[in-house]
């Protein structure tokens, strides 16, 4: 992607008014994507960026720590996700 493109920009816009929370990852050898354009430049999102050492654009995509970093992260989602489902099935219909 083009740096300060429409589509880049818009974008940007999208994430930051998101309540999702992202994932960032950038590599310490990759040459294409610098590391302070890996991420939306803002205190909420840097702090979601995880940088590889010893790893290229390219490489970071068999990085084992960046598997295990997303595994973890659907984890915790889908976990979440069950307690959120408990707590609705589990609240006393409301009394007439």
């Amino acid at each position: 992607m083009r740096a300060d493109s429409p589509f880049l920009d818009d974008l940007v816009k999208q994430v930051k008014k998101s309540s999702i929370k992202y994932l960032y990852f950038s590599g310490t050898w990759d040459h294409l994507v610098r590391r302070e354009q890996a991420c939306i430049q803002d205190e909420k999102h840097q702090q979601s960026l995880m940088v590889l050492d010893h790893h290229n654009h390219l490489s970071i995509m068999r990085a084992e720590r960046l598997a295990l970093r997303i595994k973890n992260s659907i984890d915790e989602i889908v976990d979440q996700s069950k307690t959120e489902a408990e707590q609705k099935t589990n609240t006393p219909p409301p009394q007439c």
